[in-house]
């Protein structure tokens, strides 16, 4: 490359897992993939520096774009004993449902991208976690051999219109034959960088729905009749898919809470993906990918713990985000809008806060595997409870059989009539209760 040095190739070691980069580049690379020297990184200008006061005096210099000092406090602080809350997004926030989200400004945007590419997930760990990477043959009984899942098209400057550099997905399910199989009924996605929203609409299913799940998704038969009536719904995934490919291509970083089920109900195969439960559980478990985490958190959980939100709340006079009507003034149902703004602001907390998103993962853990081994301890109990009063249990049986033997072998004859010990013991009171003197 043009104007670089021999030494922006030199060796150059990582001081917290001695491992040796090639050059600043290198060292930069790997700090942004593994977290090390968090409090000596600058995600908006690409720069490491030797301590976290050299990066506190660089972000408060006019070299630096002052927006993001609040990021640079957030990094330099020492890990306090607890998870700290995000900071209140400025007063040109996204407002959605009582909630306001992060705003992010253009130098903001491009930093946050760089740093959004290090974290999409291996293709081997979103194997793991069961998303279906290629293209396949449609499952018995259905005849016309066609694939049910279509990768995402290819750049191409044809485009109508430039695809995102990163989005955010999310889909309500609803039950449908055979055997309750989720299809997709509505589709929210917003551009990652921005928070505008590409698409937010009904999708007409295919299939006959057996549970539409209204309390979840607040969406009624009805509500989908009228909507498709008015030519406001699209008919079915396959529309769908096609309108999401007008905002994406292959090169957009694809992120969602769980997202594999959204692309499995849209049938769309795609390699460039973050997701906030695979973010939260690699902080939490660690791991190369090979193996399943032990646990998932849910995106009202991660909400709560990282950014101290409160979603899915009621809030009055609203109508759900899902074509829902209200409920005596409140909505209570999943909000699709609201559910894409949360995951955005949980992946962009944990894009900014490495040390913090590490710390919280290092108390859940210890938290998780101690629930465990309390429970382990716990079912041995009730086994052995269990077990004892069978043991109890059958001693009495055996009991009172022998002495209803005894009575029949001393009454007087066989024809005269006699009391059996069944006609006059009371098996529930008998022997907890011996009689008293």
């Amino acid at each position: 490359m043009a104007g670089q040095t021999k030494t922006d190739n030199a060796p150059t070691p990582c001081n917290v897992c001695s491992r040796t980069l090639r050059g600043k580049q290198g060292l930069i690379q790997h700090s942004i993939a593994t977290g090390h020297h968090a409090g000596r990184y600058c995600h908006e200008c690409s720069r490491t520096f030797v301590s976290p006061t050299a990066l506190a005096d660089h972000k408060s210099s006019s070299i630096h774009d002052g927006s993001s000092k609040v990021v640079a406090v957030a990094v330099a602080a020492p890990a306090p004993s607890r998870t700290p809350k995000a900071q209140s997004p400025a007063n040109n926030g996204i407002k959605c449902r009582d909630n306001t989200y992060t705003r992010l400004s253009r130098s903001d945007q491009s930093s946050i991208h760089k740093v959004l590419l290090s974290k999409c997930h291996p293709l081997h760990c979103l194997l793991t976690e069961g998303h279906r990477l290629w293209p396949d043959i449609a499952p018995a009984g259905q005849s016309d051999g066609r694939s049910t899942l279509v990768p995402t098209p290819p750049p191409s400057p044809k485009r109508r219109k430039a695809a995102a550099a990163a989005v955010v997905l999310d889909c309500e399910m609803a039950g449908t034959v055979p055997r309750n199989k989720s299809e997709a009924i509505s589709l929210c996605a917003i551009d990652f960088l921005t928070g505008e929203v590409l698409m937010r609409t009904l999708i007409e299913p295919r299939r006959r729905v057996i549970n539409w799940r209204t309390p979840i998704t607040g969406i009624t038969s009805a509500a989908m009749r009228s909507a498709a009536a008015r030519g406001q719904a699209l008919r079915g995934s396959d529309a769908a898919r096609a309108a999401l490919f007008e905002h994406i291509d292959a090169n957009t970083v694809l992120i969602g809470q769980s997202v594999k089920f959204d692309l499995a109900a849209l049938g769309v195969v795609h390699w460039r993906i973050v997701d906030s439960a695979i973010l939260a559980a690699e902080a939490v478990f660690g791991g190369d990918g090979t193996k399943r985490f032990p646990r998932m958190w849910g995106l009202e959980t991660l909400c709560r713990e990282l950014l101290g939100l409160e979603i899915r709340r009621p809030v009055t006079g609203g109508g759900g985000g899902n074509g829902s009507s209200s409920n005596g003034g409140e909505a209570t149902t999943h909000d699709s809008l609201e559910d894409t703004l949360a995951t955005r602001e949980v992946v962009l907390w944990c894009l900014r806060h490495p040390a913090e998103l590490g710390a919280w993962g290092l108390h859940t853990r210890a938290a998780f595997y101690s629930k465990e081994s309390k429970g382990k301890g716990d079912g041995k109990e009730k086994a052995k409870k269990k077990m004892s009063g069978r043991t109890r249990q059958g001693g009495r049986t055996r009991e009172r059989n022998e002495m209803a033997g005894r009575c029949r072998r001393y009454s007087s004859s066989s024809t005269s009539e006699y009391l059996e010990w069944d006609d006059v013991v009371d098996w529930e009171l008998w022997p907890k209760s011996p009689p008293s003197d």
